[in-house]
């Protein structure tokens, strides 16, 4: 792929101009630590709330103007971030790819003067990280207009800008077929997962009524259950597997009211490339484009070296920063960190590089190396690791009004109003006015983002609560809300 990050010869050269203006942040912040900082005794009484018994809580909150810390707990203990790994993503994004990135979506084949394409249809993703079902059908469109009306051998999806296995670092710490956890491929689309509509019968007696959306080939359906009298649901239930072919086996079991509201899931699949090309071929279908073949990804494809009959844009950096860092996204996370692996003159982007390269780029920001541990992009379970002084002093160096900090921010869900926020930080002195990342997994809440103080300084803090109990979450979230809306009015 040529659109990689380059040499680390190139990171390094990010990481010198970058560095001289975060590391004397880093070493004025340290020094600034002690118990006359402004929200100490905030965050002191706030760490002694009995709704915090039991989880260790790290806090550290910084003014962005002078980068003295206004406060900490727990600063300096290596804490797990939950989604909030998202940002570090974010940071070693808008270093290291170029603004104007983008990763196009296309269609390759050898178009007969009939209409036919002799050999393979061959689709060739680029790592779009928010390719949808409105795009492919988009691309078949635009394969009708080029005059395509057969196709004589199979449809290839081409993968091979990424490498290394479809599974992210640490994704098998938990087994479920949630749609939180995706499989990541270099030509996936719907984020890798399929909405399964689940309706009652028409009677009593009769089989559910099962519906996939996008509708194709890669996910096999079985149903084995029966419409029951009344409104109860709780008897249902909907497993996803892998299958070997690459294809999901979808069984759905147990027992639905006849007076039942619909029953909505999402499910990951096997394979998002799969499921790009089983979608793409039934958009086809739908046109009268016959695939005399099957469906089928190859990483060795090398369908760019094919003439390009049809094209789909991707979304900008910031575009898909702000929709991946808004609403959490997990596949839109992993993709966007196996970007940062690519490697030298087209090689295939691995996990392993995109590791080195989010580390590299923390480390180009002021951040010591002991200060973090980066596994994967979305923050999945409980691996990537930061310390809460690291994550707001990262934050506080894009604080600033350059383009990159701009986009940054404008990434975060705002509070009261969007994304994972809207229903919190609702009081005057915080709705619309404090932009964060949320984090979330069992016993771990994070929130880490910007308040604005009453006395005028722009906060960067970083609230780091791991321990807890599965059941917390909600509990945790509120205490965590207390403690900003205090910040707010220092």
């Amino acid at each position: 792929m040529s659109r990689g990050i380059g040499s680390r010869v190139a990171i390094v050269a990010v990481a010198v101009a970058v560095a001289s203006a975060s590391v004397g942040l880093w070493s004025a912040s340290a020094s600034a630590r002690g118990p006359a900082a402004p929200a100490q005794a905030t965050i002191d009484r706030w760490a002694a709330d009995k709704a915090l018994a039991g989880a260790t809580v790290g806090v550290s909150v910084m003014c962005t103007r002078d980068g003295a810390v206004w406060g900490e707990r727990n600063g300096d203990r290596l804490l797990v971030p939950a989604s909030g790994t998202k940002l570090l993503v974010s940071a070693a994004a808008l270093d290291l790819l170029p603004p104007d990135v983008a990763w196009p979506t296309s269609a390759h084949g050898v178009l007969t003067a009939g209409g036919r394409i002799d050999g393979d249809l061959v689709i060739v993703g680029r790592g779009d990280p928010q390719l949808l079902p409105d795009d492919l059908e988009a691309l078949a469109d635009q394969l009708v207009a080029a005059g395509v009306h057969a196709v004589a051998g199979d449809l290839v999806v081409d993968t091979g800008c990424f490498d290394g296995g479809l599974l992210p670092p640490a994704f098998d710490m938990k087994v479920t077929d949630g749609s939180y956890r995706p499989s990541v491929s270099c030509a996936g689309s719907n984020y890798g997962a399929v909405r399964v509509v689940i309706k009652p019968g028409r009677e009593v007696g009769a089989p559910v009524e099962v519906r996939v959306d996008p509708a194709s080939d890669a996910v096999v359906v079985t149903s084995r259950a029966k419409t029951i009298a009344g409104k109860s649901d709780s008897g249902l239930s909907a497993t996803a597997t892998d299958r070997d072919d690459g294809r999901t086996s979808l069984v759905v079991e147990g027992e639905l009211g006849v007076k039942s509201r619909p029953v909505v899931v999402r499910k990951r699949v096997a394979d998002p490339g799969l499921l790009t090309g089983a979608v793409l071929a039934r958009f086809l279908d739908k046109r009268g484009i016959a695939v005399a073949g099957q469906v089928r990804v190859d990483p060795g494809a090398h369908g760019a070296a094919l003439p390009e009959l049809a094209s789909v844009a991707s979304p900008t950096l910031a575009d898909a920063l702000h929709d991946m860092n808004t609403w959490s996204n997990n596949s839109m996370a992993e993709t966007l960190f196996m970007h940062l692996g690519a490697g030298a003159a087209g090689e295939p982007a691995t996990w392993a590089r995109a590791q080195r390269a989010v580390a590299d780029a923390l480390l180009a920001r002021g951040l010591p190396a002991e200060a973090f541990a980066i596994v994967n992009g979305s923050g999945l379970y409980e691996a990537t690791r930061i310390t809460p002084h690291a994550f707001a002093a990262l934050l506080a160096t894009f604080a600033g009004d350059d383009p990159k900090g701009a986009v940054f921010r404008a990434s975060l869900a705002v509070a009261g109003e969007s994304g994972t926020l809207e229903w919190r930080l609702r009081a005057n002195a915080t709705r619309g006015l404090v932009r964060a990342k949320t984090g979330t997994l069992d016993g771990v809440t994070s929130i880490s983002g910007y308040v604005p103080a009453a006395s005028g300084c722009l906060l960067a803090f970083a609230v780091l609560i791991n321990d807890g109990g599965a059941d917390d979450t909600s509990r945790l979230r509120r205490a965590a809300d207390r403690l900003i809306l205090s910040l707010a009015r220092l």
